[in-house]
C-alpha cells in the first residue's frame, strides 16, 4: 500500500490506547509507522495518558510519543474523553513546535471535523483511518479497510476532494501476515480448526 520514498517527510499520529479503547488503534498505526520509517520518513505519536495506554510499546518500538495529560472527565463522544475543543488546543502546541508537519494521520473514534478544522491550517494534509462512516470529516484522504461495496460509503462526510480508499484491499497488514499469504493452500471448504482472538481490549485494570 506504501510506495515509492517518504525522505525526511514529518508524519504524525494521533491516536489513543487504554484500558477501555484497546489497542487495535495503535497497532494498526505502527504497522503503518514501520512503513514509512522504512521509507526514511519522520514519524512520531501523540496519545492521552489514559489507564492501560501503549506509550511505552510504542516508544520501544522506536518511536517518540507526546503525551496528553489524563484527564478524568466523561466528554461526549466519550472516546476522546475530553471535548474536542480541549483535545484540539493541547495537540496544537505539538504540532506547532514539530512544525512543518507534512502529514497528520488521525486513528480516532472521537475526533471528527470539528476537531480537524482548527487544526487543519497547522499541517500541510490530514488522513483520517476509519471504519464507521458514522461522523464527518475534513480530511485529504480517508482510508476504511472494511469489507465494503459500497462506492458513496462516505458520501456527503468528507470533502468531495478526498481521496477514499475503502475496502480490504487496502487492509493494513504486517508484514509476516502478507508473506504468510503465499504459503495459504486453497480451501475446500472443510473446517478442522477454529481460532478465536479476543483481541487487545479489556474493561478494567
Amino acid at each position: 500500500m506504501v510506495t515509492g520514498y517518504l525522505y525526511k517527510m514529518n508524519i504524525i499520529f494521533r491516536v489513543d490506547s487504554s484500558y477501555e479503547i484497546g489497542t487495535g488503534h495503535v497497532m494498526r498505526c505502527l504497522t503503518l509507522a514501520n512503513e514509512f520509517r522504512d521509507r526514511k520518513a519522520k514519524v512520531s505519536f501523540i496519545c492521552r495518558d489514559l489507564p492501560g495506554n501503549l506509550a511505552s510499546y510504542i516508544r520501544g518500538q522506536g518511536y517518540p510519543v507526546f503525551l496528553l495529560p489524563f484527564r478524568s472527565e466523561r466528554a461526549e463522544p466519550s472516546w476522546l474523553r475530553v471535548d474536542y475543543k480541549t483535545d484540539a488546543t493541547e495537540t496544537l502546541p505539538i504540532l506547532i513546535t514539530s512544525s512543518p508537519v507534512d502529514c497528520l494521520i488521525i486513528d480516532h473514534y472521537g475526533i471528527d471535523q470539528r476537531w480537524e478544522k482548527l487544526i487543519g491550517a497547522n499541517v500541510a494534509k490530514i488522513v483520517v483511518i476509519d471504519d464507521l462512516a458514522d461522523r464527518p470529516h475534513h480530511c485529504s484522504l480517508v482510508l476504511d479497510q472494511n469489507s465494503s461495496s459500497a462506492g458513496d460509503r462516505y458520501q456527503g462526510l468528507v470533502p468531495d476532494s478526498c481521496v477514499k480508499l475503502v475496502g480490504t484491499s487496502y487492509a493494513i497488514l504486517r508484514p509476516e501476515f502478507r508473506s504468510m499469504k503465499k504459503q495459504v493452500a486453497e480451501r475446500d471448504g472443510s473446517i478442522n480448526r477454529i481460532l478465536v482472538f479476543f483481541g487487545g481490549y479489556r474493561p478494567y485494570p
